[in-house]
C-alpha cells in the first residue's frame, strides 16, 4: 500500500463520516512479518487496506481495532511472538511487535485538512515526515513536517532527531512521537519511452517512486502510455539538460532506442551525480557506450558507478520481467540508502 492509497482511503472514509482505526507498527525486535512503518486501516466491517504482516497478529489487531471503534478510543498494543510467552500468538517467527491503534473519527475537519495536505505534498519535490504524538494515547495529534519549516511545539533538536530516513518512535521534548517519512525529494527518470519503460513506470509508481519519462518522440510521452507518471517530458537528447533537471537524489534509468541516446543520457546522469544510474543493454552495447564516454573524458571511476546491464539478475527476458528486475534493484538501492541516512 502506497502513502497515496493510505491517505486517500482515510480521507474518503473520514469525509463520508465513517469512523476507522489506523493500526501502525511503531517498533519491533527480532524476526517479524513487517517492520516499523507497516500500516493497516480498519473499519467496523474489518480491514479496509494495508497490512501489518498477516497471521494472528493482524487478526488480533483487527479484532482489537473493532473494539476500539465501539469505544471510540485509541491505545498501544505489544505482541510477543516468542513461543511459550504469556501472549504467545502461535507464530513461527520470534520477535516483538509494538503497535499503535489510532481511532479516527469520521468528519474530523482537522484530519481531513491534514490528509489533503499530505496528498498535495506527495506531488511536490520536498522531504516530508508525518509526526504522530501519542503521549496521551486517547488524544493523539498529527503534524506534517516539511524540511526547513518550523512547526509549532517542536524544537530544532527534536526535528533533527525525528527527521530520519526510516520510521522511528522516540521521546522528544517530553513527548512520545512516532515519525514516518512520507516522501523524499527524489524522482526516477526513465530515458526512453519504449516497451520496457511502459512496463517499468507503473511498477515504480506502485512502490513509491515519483516517475518521469523523457523521450524525443511525442508518441512515446503520452498519458495513454504512462498514466501513472508524475511527469512526461518531450525534449531533444542533444539538449537534455534544458529539458529535465536531475539531482544527486534522483534515479536515472536509461532504456533508449540506441547507443548514441544511451551515451548522452548516461553522461548527463553521471555529470549530475545521480544516486542510481542504470543502463539497459547487452555486454557489447555496454562496452561500446563505455568506450565512447571514456573517449569524451568520463573517468573509469564515474563509469563504474553505472549499473549496466541494469537490474537484479533473475534471467529476465520479456519487458515485464525486465521491469521487475530493474524495480527490484532500485528498491534495494533505496532501502540501503535510507538505512545509512
Amino acid at each position: 500500500m502506497t502513502m497515496q492509497e493510505l491517505f486517500s482511503t482515510i480521507l474518503a472514509r473520514c469525509k463520508a463520516g465513517e469512523d476507522t482505526v489506523l493500526v501502525t507498527v511503531t517498533g519491533h525486535a527480532g524476526s517479524i512479518p513487517r517492520s516499523a512503518g507497516a500500516r493497516m486501516l480498519v473499519a467496523k466491517t474489518g480491514r479496509l487496506c494495508g497490512t501489518i504482516g498477516g497471521g494472528k497478529v493482524e487478526y488480533e489487531s483487527i479484532l482489537l481495532a473493532q473494539e476500539l471503534l465501539a469505544r471510540k478510543t485509541s491505545r498501544s498494543k505489544a505482541f510477543i511472538l516468542h513461543p511459550n510467552e504469556i501472549e504467545d500468538l502461535g507464530m513461527i517467527c520470534g520477535g516483538d511487535v509494538n503497535t499503535y491503534l489510532q481511532f479516527i473519527q469520521g468528519r474530523d475537519g482537522g484530519l481531513i485538512s491534514l490528509m489533503e495536505e499530505c496528498l498535495a505534498g506527495l506531488d511536490r519535490d520536498a522531504n516530508l515526515w508525518l509526526f504522530t504524538d501519542f503521549t496521551n494515547e486517547a488524544a493523539w495529534s498529527m503534524t506534517l513536517y516539511r524540511m526547513g519549516d518550523a512547526p509549532a511545539g517542536f524544537s530544532r533538536e527534536a526535528l533533527q532527531k525525528l527527521a530520519q530516513s526510516s520510521p522511528l518512535l522516540c521521546e522528544v521534548d517530553g513527548r512520545r512521537i512516532y515519525s514516518e517519512p512520507v516522501s523524499f525529494a527524489e524522482k526516477a527518470v526513465i530515458f526512453g519511452g519504449g516497451h520496457v519503460a511502459q512496463e517499468l513506470a507503473p511498477v515504480l509508481a506502485h512502490v513509491g517512486f515519483r516517475c518521469a519519462v523523457f523521450d524525443d518522440r511525442s508518441e512515446f510521452v503520452s498519458r495513454d502510455l504512462f498514466p501513472s507518471a508524475s511527469a512526461l517530458v518531450l525534449g531533444d537528447f542533444n539538449r537534455i539538460g534544458e529539458a529535465i533537471t536531475l539531482t544527486p537524489r534522483d534515479y536515472a534509468v536509461v532504456v533508449t532506442r540506441g547507443h548514441v541516446f544511451d551515451a548522452i543520457a548516461e553522461k548527463h546522469a553521471i555529470e549530475q551525480n545521480c544516486t542510481y544510474i542504470g543502463v539497459i543493454g547487452s555486454k557489447t552495447k555496454v562496452a561500446s557506450v563505455r568506450a565512447r564516454l571514456m573517449a569524451e573524458g568520463v573517468s573509469p571511476e564515474a563509469l563504474d558507478r553505472v549499473r549496466s546491464p541494469i537490474g537484479i539478475v533473475i534471467d529476465a527476458e520479456t519487458p515485464e520481467e525486465i521491469a521487475v528486475s530493474i524495480a527490484a534493484e532500485m528498491i534495494q538501492h533505496r532501502a540501503r540508502l535510507r538505512k545509512t541516512g
